[in-house]
């Protein structure tokens, strides 16, 4: 069982225990103060949900993405090793940041020592839009097929 409370901006709790156990025996209670840079490194297993306010009510200005399928091909996909080691030792997947920022650049940070940090929750709303581009062109290709396939038969 885990909870996890706001105590201010940059201050989070986080009480945890095994389930089944009541709650005054979890032992552990944590508060660190969570700078708004820098890496953070945390062994073990995380679960939980990130959700992100998105209410049309809230937003202004709203636009759509603008060619989608052309700035994700830009981007490369890539495995790779942290040169520092207390980031991890494991394999990892993910993107390189500065090419992110060439095509998106509201996606990307920088902290004060110039690293720069991908959001990637929202490249979902880009992926969702390119995929929606490439499906209309596969329909659009599919019926010229079909059409020539038609004319061929006759």
């Amino acid at each position: 069982m885990a909870r996890a409370e706001w105590l201010s901006d940059l201050s989070l709790r986080v009480e945890y225990g095994a389930p089944g156990i009541p709650r005054k025996s979890e032992a552990l209670v944590e508060r660190a103060p969570i700078p708004p840079y820098g890496f953070r490194a945390v062994n073990g297993i995380i679960r939980g949900n990130n959700v992100s306010p998105s209410d049309s009510r809230l937003k202004k200005e709203i636009e759509p993405l603008e060619n989608p399928l052309h700035k994700i091909a830009q981007l490369r996909g890539v495995s790779f090793n942290w040169k520092d080691e207390e980031k991890g030792t494991d394999r990892e997947i993910g993107v390189i940041a500065q090419e992110v920022e060439k095509e998106y650049p509201e996606l990307v940070s920088t902290d004060n020592e110039g690293y720069k940090s991908v959001a990637y929750g929202k490249l979902t709303a880009v992926l969702i839009e390119a995929m929606k581009v490439q499906q209309s062109r596969i329909t659009e290709l599919e019926a010229r097929i079909e059409d020539l396939q038609n004319q061929i038969s006759r």
